[in-house]
C-alpha cells in the first residue's frame, strides 16, 4: 500500500493525539457519571439502568481483561477517543473527495482536508479533557460520523453496507436513546425534504432510510420490552430524564405548558449558549468559516445532511443547553463543523499553492497557518490545568486572541479566492 506526504503526517498527528488522550486518562479525574457506568458494568447480567447498555458492555470487555474499574473505563474511553481520530481521517477525506472530484487535484485535495479536520480534533484540547473523563461522547461521536458516511457517503448498494448502516444506527441507539431518536429524526427530514417541490437537492435513497427506521425502531422495541419486564414501564428511560431535568434544572417536560416553556427558554438562550461554547472551544472564526460554507454551499447533499442533522439536534439540545448546560452535550458534533472549517483552510493552501504568482504572499500565508494551527492547539490548554495555574491561563489567553486574529488575517488575505466554494460534487 503506498502512502502519500498527507497518510504520513496523520500517522504524526494520529501519535500526537493518541499520547495526549492517553495523559489526560491519567491525570483527568473522572466524572461522576462514569461512577454510574461502573455500577452498570458490574451489574450487567441484571441491568437495570436508565442508560442504554453497550458502552457498559465495551468497559466489561475491558475490565473482564483487566480486573480495574477506573483503568477499564479509561481505556474504554480512550479506544474511542483514538478511533475517532482515525474516522475523522478516513471519512472526511472521502467526503471532500466527493465535494472536489471534478479538480484535477481531487485527491491531494481531500487527503488534505481530511489531514486538517483530524489534526482539529486530534489536538483540540477540550476533546483531549472529555476523553479523560471516562464518558461515552466520543463513542457518540464516533458512532454519527459512520452513519453520516455509510448514509451519504457510501454510494456503492450492497448488502455489507447496508448491514453496517444498520449496526451503527443500532449501536448509537443503544449507547444514547434520545440521541439515537433525534439523529434518526434528522435523517427522516434530510430524506423526505427534497421531495418538496421548491426544494432543488438531490433526494437521498428511500432504501437507506428504510434500514435507518426499521434498525431504530426494533431497538427501541427491544429496549421498551426489556424495560417494562424489568420496571413495569417501557419508556422508562423518558421518563427518568424528565424527573431528573424536572429536579436538577426545574425544566417541567410532563406538561404542554412546560414543553413550550422549554422550547422558547432554548430558542432564547439555548442556542445562543451553543454557539458561545463554539465561539470559545473551537474558535470564533473558525466556527464561521464552518457555518458561512455550510450556507453557501447547502445544496450539496452532504452539506444539506449536516446542516439538517446537526440542525434539528441543536434545536433539542438546546431546551438543556439554556441552563445553561454542559458543552458536552454538543460535543458530538464538533467534528462536522471542524470539518466545514477544514474545508476552507485547505481551499485556502490549495489556491495559494496554484497562484505562482504571489510567492511573497504565499510565503506569508504559510507562515499564518502554520501560526494559527500553533495557537490552536495552545488556546486550549487551560482544559488540561486542572488546578489553578495563572502562567497557563494567561498563555492559554494570548493563545486564544492570537488564534482569533491570525484566523482573521488569513481569511482577509485569502477574500479573493474561493476558499468557500466547492465543485459539483455531492
Amino acid at each position: 500500500m503506498n502512502l502519500s506526504k498527507y497518510d504520513y503526517l496523520f500517522l504524526i498527528v494520529l501519535l500526537i493525539g493518541s499520547i495526549a488522550r492517553f495523559i489526560s486518562t491519567i491525570i483527568v479525574p473522572l466524572n461522576p457519571d462514569a461512577d454510574i457506568y461502573v455500577l452498570s458494568t458490574r451489574e450487567f447480567l441484571n441491568y437495570a439502568s436508565y442508560r442504554p447498555p453497550l458502552f457498559p458492555l465495551f468497559i466489561l470487555i475491558i475490565l473482564l481483561i483487566t480486573g480495574n474499574n477506573g483503568l477499564a473505563i479509561n481505556l474504554t474511553s480512550l479506544i474511542a477517543g483514538i478511533l475517532l481520530i482515525i474516522y475523522s481521517y478516513l471519512i472526511f477525506t472521502k467526503a471532500s473527495l466527493k465535494l472536489f472530484q471534478n479538480e484535477k487535484y481531487q485527491l491531494k485535495h481531500a487527503k488534505l482536508a481530511g489531514l486538517i479536520t483530524s489534526f482539529l480534533v486530534a489536538l483540540n484540547f477540550y476533546l483531549v479533557y472529555n476523553n479523560g473523563t471516562g464518558l461515552r461522547e466520543e463513542l457518540i461521536s464516533l458512532l454519527c460520523l459512520l452513519i453520516f458516511y455509510f448514509t451519504v457517503i457510501k454510494e456503492e448498494k450492497s448488502l455489507k453496507n447496508n448491514i453496517y448502516l444498520s449496526l451503527s444506527v443500532l449501536a448509537l441507539t443503544l449507547t444514547h436513546l434520545t440521541f439515537g431518536l433525534f439523529i434518526v429524526v434528522g435523517i427522516l427530514f434530510f430524506s423526505l425534504i427534497p421531495y418538496l417541490r421548491f426544494i432543488k437537492i438531490e433526494k437521498a435513497s428511500i432504501i437507506k432510510l428504510a434500514i435507518i427506521l426499521i434498525s431504530f425502531l426494533c431497538t427501541f422495541f427491544i429496549w421498551a420490552l426489556y424495560f417494562e419486564y424489568k420496571v413495569g414501564d417501557p419508556f422508562y428511560n423518558f421518563h427518568y430524564h424528565a424527573l431528573a431535568f424536572d429536579f436538577i434544572y426545574n425544566i417541567t417536560l410532563f406538561t404542554i405548558e412546560g414543553i413550550i416553556n422549554a422550547i422558547f427558554s432554548g430558542l432564547i438562550f439555548g442556542i445562543p449558549y451553543e454557539f458561545f461554547h463554539l465561539f470559545i472551544l473551537l474558535g470564533i472564526c473558525l466556527t464561521l468559516m464552518g457555518v458561512y460554507l455550510l450556507i453557501k454551499n447547502i445544496k450539496k447533499t452532504q452539506i444539506f445532511f449536516i446542516f439538517i442533522v446537526v440542525g434539528i439536534n441543536f434545536l433539542y439540545l438546546s431546551i438543556f443547553m439554556a441552563i445553561p448546560g454542559d458543552p458536552r452535550l454538543i460535543l458530538p458534533f464538533f467534528p462536522f463543523f471542524l470539518y466545514l472549517s477544514g474545508i476552507c483552510l485547505t481551499n485556502i493552501i490549495k489556491e495559494s499553492e496554484n497562484n505562482k504568482e504571489e510567492k511573497k504572499v504565499m510565503n506569508k500565508l504559510n507562515l499564518l497557518i502554520i501560526s494559527f494551527f500553533i495557537t490552536y492547539v495552545l488556546r486550549g490548554l487551560y482544559h488540561l490545568s486542572l488546578n489553578f495555574n495563572l502562567f497557563i491561563l494567561i498563555l492559554s489567553l494570548v493563545a486564544l486572541v492570537l488564534n482569533e486574529v491570525i484566523a482573521f488575517i488569513i481569511v482577509y488575505i485569502s477574500r479573493d479566492k474561493l476558499i468557500f466554494g466547492l465543485t459539483k460534487g455531492i
